[in-house]
């Protein structure tokens, strides 16, 4: 019996590990738009403790400083309160769940809008995006409730937000940030629990595009489209 040497015995085995490795690229990269083996190393570092897990995606620069073309509603400072607003005939309209209850907002007390600093280590801790999206039961709306409430209670200003297109509507979040202006962030979570923190840019008129916050967001080199929204027609924020 003929033994092979353990030197080479050693390359065969990284020479296996590193065909899985682009095996799994390949496949990720066929199934998630904007994926690429950078974004792979990225992220294995990111889990691992190493390199700056809390860099900015550079694509986000044309998604910060955002103005705003919808209804504004202030809520009581304090408390948690329903999401109504006026419609175009003036009646008063609610944010429903699908089970038809009102979808609510807590506010906290001595919160304050915050640095992008501050909001990219609060979205980094926070794990509203990893929750799993399962229509009808867990949808945008539960996300952005979620990402509110959890935000004020780090004692970061935070609005809901919800908008309607010409194909259907959606729920996001808003942040007004000292140093960047208004960001809009969308943590709506994906059917296997593997969501990332986007930001989105919301422009009247047109459709909603979406990039990832962190450079090591599997979106980070593209953006996403909700392409069934289309055209943003109308838009209200809470704060």
């Amino acid at each position: 019996m003929r033994s092979v040497p353990r030197p080479v015995s050693a390359l065969l085995k990284l020479l296996f590990v590193a065909i899985i490795i682009a095996v799994v690229v390949v496949v990720i990269g066929a199934v998630v738009p904007g994926f690429t083996p950078e974004i792979l190393i990225l992220n294995i570092a990111a889990e691992m403790g190493l390199g700056d897990r809390l860099a900015l995606n550079p694509a986000v620069e044309s998604y910060l400083n955002q103005t705003w073309g919808g209804q504004t509603i202030n809520l009581p400072a304090e408390g948690t309160s329903e999401l109504c607003y006026k419609d175009k005939y003036g009646h008063d309209t609610y944010v429903i769940y699908y089970n038809d209850t009102d979808a609510t907002v807590t506010n906290q007390q001595n919160v304050h809008n915050p640095t992008m600093a501050e909001l990219k280590a609060f979205l980094n801790e926070d794990q509203t995006e990893r929750y799993v999206y399962s229509k009808p039961s867990f949808v945008c709306t539960n996300f952005a409730v979620i990402l509110h409430d959890n935000a004020e209670a780090k004692g970061i200003r935070c609005a809901f937000v919800s908008i309607q297109g010409t194909g259907s509507s959606h729920a996001l979040d808003a942040f007004q940030t000292t140093d960047d202006g208004l960001i809009f962030v969308d943590d709506t979570g994906t059917t296997t629990g593997f969501g990332v923190d986007r930001l989105a840019k919301i422009t009247m008129g047109s459709e909603v595009s979406e990039v990832a916050v962190f450079r090591s967001g599997f979106f980070a080199q593209g953006s996403s489209q909700w392409s069934d929204l289309g055209d943003i027609i109308s838009g209200e924020m809470w704060w």
